[in-house]
């Protein structure tokens, strides 16, 4: 999968290998209750070499900074054309990318006043 996709972010219900969806589902679940100081059924060898994978212990953490740095990138292209990061909210070239530029400037804006974020 990671040389596949160039992660270790397996969908639970992951078409292909529904059994390695689930068994990254449990790995996970593991980890957590490992964490947390309870009963599990991971140790610390198994850790280590899916850490060497660079596997993903919050999915939905490394999906959102993935999606992000994707963004980032359409981003920075787009100053590369446009000499300029000021990217219409409607984008008609890259709808996403507008909508995110938003996100961005908004989430900025409460953080500038002091109100809780998601950067």
């Amino acid at each position: 999968y990671q040389q596949e996709h160039g992660d270790c972010l397996v969908p639970q219900n992951y078409g292909k290998n529904y059994t390695l969806g689930q068994w990254v589902h449990t790995q996970r679940k593991q980890f957590k209750l490992s964490q947390a100081g309870k009963e599990n059924n991971i140790n610390q060898t198994q850790i280590d070499k899916l850490n060497q994978l660079g596997f993903a212990w919050n999915a939905v953490e490394s999906l959102s900074n993935k999606q992000w740095d994707k963004q980032y990138g359409e981003l920075v292209k787009y100053q590369q054309e446009h000499g300029d990061c000021l990217v219409p909210q409607n984008y008609g070239k890259n709808y996403t990318l507008g909508q995110w530029v938003h996100t961005q400037r908004k989430q900025f804006k409460l953080s500038q006043e002091g109100k809780e974020t998601s950067i």
